[in-house]
């Protein structure tokens, strides 16, 4: 994530400050994880631990 913020900030050929990247990378982390929650509210997981057990376990049906 962090690189993401470098590469749009060398893009835009500008200076952030520490404080002005902070804030975006927090902003970015809520919103994903309010996302994910409401994602997992959707289909039955409320709390997401559901939906990632079943992730879980489908990526292990998918190694062996």
């Amino acid at each position: 994530m962090q690189r993401a913020l470098e590469t749009q900030q060398n893009a835009s050929r500008g200076s952030w400050t520490f404080d002005y990247t902070q804030d975006r990378l927090s902003a970015i982390m809520r919103c994903t994880h309010d996302r994910c929650l409401e994602t997992a509210d959707e289909y039955g997981s409320p709390g997401l631990p559901g939906g990632l057990r079943r992730l879980r376990e489908a990526t292990d049906r998918r190694r062996r």
